[in-house]
């Protein structure tokens, strides 16, 4: 969803009117085991395309870091992954 910012611009008392625009992706699924849960493995690559599909969804300038291609992120230096909350 992108625009609703503009509905209620932070200090405003009432909303204004605002064109908002939603987009819907295609369906993603995680792969189950044979007992029905989904592994850290799978739940890891599961999320990353997950949150690259959402990116691509959104206007170039609201992707933040899963806008990036595949091709552009450095396996394995966390460069994909949310930064700890300490």
């Amino acid at each position: 969803m992108t625009g609703s910012n503009r509905i209620f611009p932070r200090g405003a008392r009432l909303p204004r009117r605002s064109r908002v625009t939603v987009r819907v992706g295609e369906p993603l699924m995680l792969t189950r085991q044979a007992s029905g849960r989904i592994d850290r493995q799978e739940l890891a690559s599961g999320t990353d395309r997950i949150m690259h599909a959402i990116a691509a969804l959104l206007p170039p300038a609201q992707r933040g870091r899963f806008g990036e291609t595949e091709g552009t992120r450095r396996p394995g230096d966390g460069s994909d992954r949310a930064p700890s909350r300490r």
